[in-house]
């Protein structure tokens, strides 16, 4: 509903408002999806699980920049993005009468009261105050460097390189399309490999790419682009599927939104340093990699996570303990 009001927006106000809310509860049944694939998959396949579901998230964001690409000849003009997307949220709406609850949650409420209330919040931050923190941590420390990285991204590449909008385009959907592979290939990776390594190994080369791609110049920058976006989102699975392998049942949802809160405040506070490093360096790009030096403390702290690949999650953190 808010998506498709979205399209009758009157004024900036108006459609601040209707998309902060509309967000808010995509981003609330994103994660619950990953909490879902999390219960329901074997072990010894989660990572691929949790992978093959971002894959598709990316590929919603790929259609979503190429129909951006065609809206000076959409009905509406960027309304009809909007129109458009009232589609696909149709369907999820009648899919989602038939998808059962999983049945680790169905086990987890005969033995608990449903409760509306800040409890499970408290009683998370008291019994895994260490887990926690630490996911919070990289989380935070992730979106503190990219959430800049993101959004100085076309303005780099146009006013220190001279690239063209069509350019960044066109690298944004064949170069997303190979990063996309990324996030299967490192659930996969994590399945075979363990998490803890393959999260270290891809959150470092994350930062690497990220650093590089605001300091070099060439060809190396359609390379280190779609390096960065395969780091990047293999580096997200590994932690998503981490962060809810992590946690009890009675607790996993409540642990991925408090990760989600602190993904958000990282990358708000990352614009705001980058603004105070810019008026220090007087230039957006070093600011930049200065927030991606920073992140290289997350593969320090993944170093401290216990190993979770291959183990049931009842073994990692159990409601009955």
């Amino acid at each position: 509903l808010l998506t498709g009001l979205t399209a009758l927006a009157t004024d900036t106000q108006s459609f601040i408002v209707l998309q902060f809310f509309a967000r808010m509860f995509a981003v609330a049944e994103v994660l619950l999806a990953f909490v879902v694939i999390t219960e329901e998959i074997d072990a010894a396949h989660r990572g691929w699980g949790v992978g093959a579901l971002a894959a598709l998230g990316a590929c919603g964001s790929g259609l979503a920049l190429v129909l951006f690409s065609l809206i000076e000849v959409l009905p509406y003009g960027w309304r009809g993005l909007y129109l458009v997307g009232l589609i696909p949220l149709g369907f999820i709406s009648w899919m989602r009468r038939g998808l059962p609850e999983t049945r680790r949650f169905e086990r987890s409420l005969e033995r608990r009261p449903i409760r509306i209330d800040l409890a499970p919040l408290k009683q998370l931050i008291l019994r895994y105050p260490g887990r926690l923190f630490g996911i919070a941590s990289v989380v935070f420390l992730l979106s503190f460097a990219e959430h800049s990285a993101s959004f100085f991204g076309a303005k780099y590449l146009q006013e220190a390189h001279g690239w063209l909008p069509w350019h960044y385009s066109v690298m944004g959907v064949f170069g997303g399309f190979i990063g996309v592979f990324g996030s299967a290939y490192a659930g996969r990776l994590s399945d075979r490999m363990g998490r803890r390594r393959i999260a270290m190994i891809f959150l470092l080369l994350h930062c690497l790419c990220l650093i590089a791609f605001y300091q070099l110049s060439g060809l190396l920058l359609g390379l280190l682009w779609i390096g960065r976006v395969f780091t990047g989102i293999g580096g997200d699975v590994v932690l998503s599927t981490y962060g809810n392998e992590m946690f009890p049942t009675s607790h996993r949802s409540t642990a991925a939104g408090a990760r989600m809160v602190a993904g958000t405040i990282g990358g708000v506070l990352g614009l705001y340093a980058e603004s105070i490093l810019y008026g220090y360096f007087g230039s957006h790009w070093t600011a930049i990699s200065v927030l991606a030096a920073l992140a290289l403390f997350a593969p320090l702290i993944v170093r401290l996570f216990p190993e979770t690949s291959g183990k049931e999650l009842e073994q990692i953190a159990d409601d009955s303990r």
